[in-house]
């Protein structure tokens, strides 16, 4: 069996995420597609809408036919760290699979000549890049600047500054470095842009105008940009939360300034002085919001999702953790979500031939393998009561049927 695998976050999973599966399912004509998909938290730093086992189900009713888990310590880092997660759970699956990502730039070759660039001369770039940082840039902007300065590529603007193809340089360098037996295949972004907040219902939605409308209260606009069983699904699930009061983040937060401030400093995401600066700011969490302080600390140094990022940290506790060590190394495990009877099969005919577990329970795995996701949990359950935090270790699996059939090849 020929996989399709998609690193996703589904946050909500709408109408651009239908077209990219319908596309690569055109274009590939894999047996399965199998979603690698962020837990309750997500790269930004900021929970989910819904929890992970809701939204591997309305990946399933959107064309998925398995959602494993990224784990923690991947899902919630800077793009790099992000592709290491998923890559890495896509390459233990061995010999003959597909890695489909989207891009702005459509043009597989210039990526991996892009990424081949970045990779092979990591270190002729990195005081070039620390030299835009001082100018104010921020990372992506630093790094596109570095590269057209050291080769002169004027294509590299843009193609290194967009959200989409940031992401798919890292998926090729991660690819590169690892030698995976993966095959790559790049589908072009269609629709808005991935930070457009203002929908636009001429196009393919964005994930980001969705949230906006959800925040808003605009139902109808929501419902609009997701297909018609994602919609459902989705909106049962927001039916079913039951949230605080309060900002149990932000009390968390507190907290942990206040009575083990060191723990901050000992986070990656807290270099270049980002943990000095928000030690300094802590005084705003007695009567501010979350979103003041994050304010007070914000540059254009440091965007809110690094911020978001590292607060998320501080609040699970990984400073107690060889958090920086962790993420460095493959994936130890990926806990299966959702399935279907095409992935089902899939995972029985791949039994002898992936070279990392693959498990429907964190019960039988070695606890500081799993303590950053269970940290997540208990988190996830202080911000949706409805979330049980053992579903880590208890939640059913329940086979969703598909199109297989025991008679025949799969469709």
């Amino acid at each position: 069996m020929r996989a399709a695998f998609v690193i996703c976050e589904y946050n909500p999973f709408h109408l651009g995420h239908a077209h990219h599966i319908k596309t690569l399912k055109t274009q590939c004509n894999p047996d399965v597609v199998v979603g690698i998909m962020s837990g309750n938290f997500l790269q930004r730093g900021t929970p989910a809408l819904c929890s992970k086992f809701q939204r591997a189900q309305i990946a399933l009713a959107g064309g998925v036919d398995l959602v494993l888990e990224m784990p923690l310590i991947y899902a919630t880092s800077s793009a790099e760290f992000f592709a290491r997660g998923g890559v890495g759970i896509a390459s233990s699956f061995g010999e003959n699979h597909l890695l489909c990502f989207g891009s702005e730039s459509g043009s597989l070759e210039e990526i991996i000549t892009a990424a081949r660039l970045l990779l092979e001369n990591k270190d002729s770039l990195d005081p070039l890049i620390r030299a835009q940082l001082k100018k104010g840039h921020r990372y992506p902007k630093a790094r596109e600047e570095a590269l057209v300065q050291l080769f002169g590529n004027e294509w590299a603007h843009g193609l290194l500054g967009q959200p989409n193809n940031i992401l798919a340089l890292e998926y090729a360098k991660e690819h590169l470095r690892r030698s995976s037996p993966l095959t790559l295949h790049t589908i072009p972004r269609q629709g808005m842009g991935y930070h457009e907040e203002q929908e636009d219902p001429t196009l393919l939605p964005s994930a980001t105008a969705l949230r906006s409308a959800l925040a808003q209260g605009n139902l109808d606009a929501v419902r609009s940009g997701m297909p018609e069983k994602a919609f459902a699904l989705f909106q049962q699930a927001l039916k079913e939360r039951k949230l605080p009061e309060g900002d149990p983040l932000k009390d968390l937060l507190a907290l942990t300034l206040t009575y083990h401030p060191e723990s901050l400093m000992t986070l990656p995401e807290a270099r270049d002085g980002l943990g000095e600066r928000m030690l300094k700011a802590r005084g705003i969490l007695r009567h501010g919001t979350l979103k003041d302080f994050q304010a007070a600390v914000a540059t254009k140094r440091y965007p809110n999702t690094r911020i978001q990022r590292l607060i998320l940290h501080a609040c699970l506790g990984l400073a107690a953790l060889d958090y920086e060590t962790e993420r460095q190394r493959d994936p130890r495990y990926s806990l299966i979500l959702s399935l279907n009877e095409k992935g089902a099969a899939f995972l029985a005919h791949t039994r002898g031939q992936r070279s990392l577990p693959i498990v429907q329970s964190l019960k039988n795995l070695p606890r500081e393998w799993t303590a950053p996701d269970v940290r997540a949990s208990e988190c996830y359950h202080a911000l949706d009561a409805a979330y049980d935090p053992l579903w880590d270790f208890t939640h059913p699996l329940r086979i969703t049927p598909s199109a297989l059939t025991k008679k025949g090849p799969l469709p």
